[in-house]
């Protein structure tokens, strides 16, 4: 008994000296991963924060844990811009780090930041860690976010439950904070009202209507709070409002993007009455009609009708620009201008002077629609697929297309990545319906066929 006591005791110093030199060597590697760390953020290193993250994650415990998500926030809030491909880059790459931790300590380590940590980015990461890891409540951990001060964090917690189960307890819980948030000043910012946009989208989803604001959705919900048809009303129900070929026109802060390349010149079928019992037509003047009615069925004819009919119906609180695009891009302003009565006159004049010519720079003409800042909705009207060379050869694309829309989807995803911006698109017969389906999806918008 003795001899085996013995055996253990020596075993047990042999793993000791075999440890200590390895525990050590993980000590010195976490503390270097420390200092490069705080490196990274102090010099704008987007790659070196995450080497040092993923050394501190693989050999730390909790409190290096809380040193990356704190760090990360301080790096977001004071070095990168939100939008930018370096910011999608760390984001991503935290967010799947995070994501990938089970152990019991570190999970509950992550529950603790989602709320108290200082820097809302570091709030934010851990909600989005929480899409790829199953130890980690989603649901749970989003109710709870749309209590934070943070409008971006908000945002994103409305984004993942407005794709949750239909749930009465949810949706009370997203009306709760919407009608805070819509009856105090303390919330009146751009910021916020993106997130309230976030909130009607959500609760329109969820319920299948669109109201103008949270008292309307308060009140719509305690009329039919036990009908068991809540989730499936009718899709007509509301108020009339200002459309753009049937789509709502909403937001605040809104840009219209139009087509205006040379296929736009194409009309559109169209039946034209005719007189007699023979069919034939038999009256004065019936050619210049038709030829009228033939015009006005022209692609570039009726959206430039369109969009003079919803500029000068627009709200004056609501800020707006005018953007086309064929060959090149031309703004109506540098940037979004109030709808004041002087204003909107001036941009129908500008509405009506567009002329149809040249190729589908798309690509551009959403570079330029997401340059500013201040934009929270996009309307696209287009009758084709982008190109920088030229049309259709029969029904063949353009042969830079494809590759164009792929790169779209990318830069518009990396472009509004948590700015929250709401991207409509409206097509005419032979637009590229499901690249623009796509398009819209992504972007907390929806798809209209323009016929």
């Amino acid at each position: 008994m003795i001899e085996k006591r013995i055996s253990h005791l020596i075993l047990i110093i042999l793993l000791v000296a075999v440890m200590s030199p390895v525990a050590a060597q993980s000590r010195k590697k976490i503390r270097q991963a420390r200092s490069d760390l705080e490196e990274a953020v102090s010099k704008d290193r987007v790659g070196a924060f995450l080497d040092a993250m993923e050394v501190l994650l693989r050999l730390g415990d909790e409190d290096e844990l809380e040193l990356v998500v704190e760090s990360f926030g301080e790096f977001v809030e004071k070095r990168l811009e939100p939008g930018s491909g370096r910011y999608f880059r760390l984001f991503s790459e935290v967010a799947r780090a995070l994501g990938d931790r089970t152990d019991k300590a570190d999970l509950k380590k992550l529950h603790r930041l989602r709320v108290k940590a200082e820097r809302w980015p570091s709030r934010l990461i851990v909600l989005e860690a929480a899409t790829s890891n199953e130890k980690l409540d989603l649901k749970e951990l989003c109710l709870e976010a749309l209590s934070d001060k943070g409008p971006v964090v908000v945002q994103r917690a409305l984004h993942y439950l407005r794709n949750v189960a239909k749930d009465i307890p949810v949706v009370e819980k997203i009306l709760e904070r919407y009608l805070e948030i819509d009856s105090r000043d303390a919330y009146r910012s751009k910021d916020w009202d993106v997130a309230r946009l976030g909130f009607r989208d959500a609760l329109t989803k969820l319920l299948h209507v669109n109201l103008q604001s949270a008292l309307d959705y308060k009140n719509y919900l305690e009329v039919r709070r036990d009908s068991p048809d809540l989730f499936d009303p009718p899709p007509t129900e509301g108020l009339s409002r200002l459309t753009l070929f049937g789509a709502e026109v909403t937001g605040k802060n809104v840009v219209f993007v139009l087509d205006r390349s040379a296929s736009m010149r194409t009309t559109d079928k169209v039946k034209i009455k005719r007189f007699g019992p023979t069919g034939k037509t038999r009256r004065r003047g019936d050619k210049s009609e038709k030829e009228k009615r033939l015009n006005e069925r022209r692609r570039i004819t009726r959206a430039k009708k369109e969009l003079v009919k919803v500029v000068k119906n627009l709200p004056e609180d609501m800020t707006f620009n005018l953007i086309t695009y064929s060959s090149h891009v031309e703004e109506w302003k540098s940037k979004p201008a109030r709808a004041s009565e002087k204003n909107k006159k001036r941009a129908v004049k500008w509405v009506k002077g567009i002329e149809a010519d040249g190729v589908t720079v798309t690509d551009l003409a959403l570079d330029a629609a997401f340059s500013d800042l201040t934009v929270d909705t996009i309307y696209l009207i287009t009758d084709g697929a982008p190109t920088h060379h030229g049309g259709r050869d029969g029904k063949e694309l353009p042969r830079d297309s494809r590759k164009l829309m792929k790169r779209i989807l990318k830069s518009v995803s990396i472009s509004n990545f948590l700015r929250g911006v709401r991207v409509f698109t409206l097509g005419f017969p032979e637009a590229e319906e499901k690249f623009l389906k796509k398009l819209a999806k992504r972007n907390s918008g929806t798809y209209t066929a323009i016929r």
